[in-house]
């Protein structure tokens, strides 16, 4: 049935966990589907020590099916090669998403956008080569989120906030992307059960998670890129596992010549950047080039620039 194959697709795209589960259905239906009695019984829960709750999901979807309603629940797959199908498609989207597999060979120009820094731009590019941990420290403003940013556009880097990495926790990230490197903004906000997980992955390579009853585990050799606002948070271990390094707000000069070569990049007029990053600056008191990057998505011209300005003004 095609509704079954759209439905199974849609529900591993959004929780690809699930396509392990359903694969030991298919392989236990297929193992089991000539002996007596199996398509009017099926089987139930303990078989394959999957969560009742769970399967009840998979039934109310039209994924499962019951034929047998006694004591005990059976169940069966509405149409195992649809799911089969729905499976093989999956996978075939997963394995274009992946980043080609070629050694990470970044230069300092990737960091261009960024002014001065030119020793750690260096250094930066050495521990991406090496699997060094660096995590950077100081107030906003200050270019860790820009660093962070530049190292974004490398094939296999992943950025998260540390606040919420994720709804599932960082071990199913992890798991699910794989990635070459690991970008973590807000650091210092992230849930201390996902720092346990990271701090792990960053001393052995491995991540394990318990899910559904089942135990997932996968080895990466992942690089960790981290910043974090203050150190006060973080427990001595995770401090330990990184190379920490300490950075200053920026100056008025240094700030506007940021967000004129990133407003550039992304386009806008020179004269038009130079007026939004003094604007930011002295009318908004802002020292935060991401806010002039948002103020150059919304306005086009000077005026515009001035109108919007105002309101964020007004609202602050």
């Amino acid at each position: 049935m095609e509704e079954v194959f759209e439905k199974t697709l849609e529900l591993v795209r959004k929780s690809p966990d699930l396509a392990e589960l359903l694969r030991e259905i298919v392989d236990f239906e297929e193992k089991h589907k000539d002996q007596p009695y199996f398509s009017d019984v099926g089987w139930e829960w303990s078989d394959l020590r999957v969560e009742p709750v769970l399967l009840k999901k998979l039934y109310l979807m039209g994924i499962l099916n019951m034929p047998y309603k006694g004591r005990r629940k059976g169940y069966l797959l509405a149409d195992r090669e649809a799911v089969k199908r729905a499976l093989e498609y999956a996978e075939a989207e997963q394995e274009e998403l992946k980043p080609e597999e070629k050694p990470i060979e970044p230069t300092v120009e990737i960091f261009n956008d960024i002014i001065g820094y030119e020793d750690v731009k260096k250094l930066f590019i050495k521990g991406l080569k090496n699997r060094v941990h660096f995590l950077m420290v100081g107030p906003p403003a200050s270019a860790k989120s820009l660093f962070l940013l530049c190292i974004e556009n490398i094939p296999g880097a992943k950025y998260v906030i540390g606040s919420r990495a994720s709804k599932a926790g960082i071990a199913d990230y992890l798991i699910n992307y794989k990635p070459r490197i690991l970008l973590i903004d807000e650091f210092d906000k992230m849930h201390i059960q996902d720092v346990a997980v990271l701090l792990s992955m960053m001393e052995t390579g491995r991540v394990s998670e318990m899910l559904y009853g089942k135990t997932r585990e996968v080895e990466l050799d992942t690089v960790v890129f981290a910043a974090a606002n203050t150190l006060k948070r973080l427990p001595p271990e995770a401090r330990s596992r990184f190379q920490i390094l300490h950075f200053t707000e920026y100056s008025e000069d240094e700030f506007k010549q940021v967000v004129v070569n990133v407003l550039k990049r992304r386009g806008v007029d020179e004269d038009l950047a130079q007026y939004i990053a003094q604007r930011v600056w002295s009318t908004l008191g802002s020292k935060d080039p991401r806010e002039a990057i948002r103020i150059a998505k919304l306005a086009s011209t000077k005026e515009e620039v001035d109108e919007v300005i105002d309101i964020l003004k007004k609202h602050r």
